[in-house]
């Protein structure tokens, strides 16, 4: 039972940190439209353009993290599968 214990706490700790590079993304995705309108519109130069560039390979690195986090919850599940 103490395995099955530690890995429920494991898989809590990776759900709270997967939740919590999501709305990293979000907010991300969100500064680079921001940028990316205000650009168009003319509110801001155009070589900001390139703040909106790095938010996207900023953005694409968490989703890659956040995609490893996710296959660790999915090991912890069948890990737990077996154990019980």
């Amino acid at each position: 039972m103490a395995k099955i214990d530690k890995l429920k706490e494991i898989k809590s700790d990776l759900r709270e940190v997967f939740k919590a590079l999501l709305y990293m993304i979000l907010a991300l995705l969100t500064g680079i439209v921001t940028i990316i309108y205000k650009v168009l519109i003319g509110a801001i130069p155009s070589h900001v353009i390139i703040l909106g560039g790095i938010g996207l390979v900023v953005a694409f690195l968490i989703i890659l993290y956040a995609l490893k986090i996710w296959d660790k919850m999915q090991t912890i599940n069948e890990e737990m599968k077996n154990v019980k």
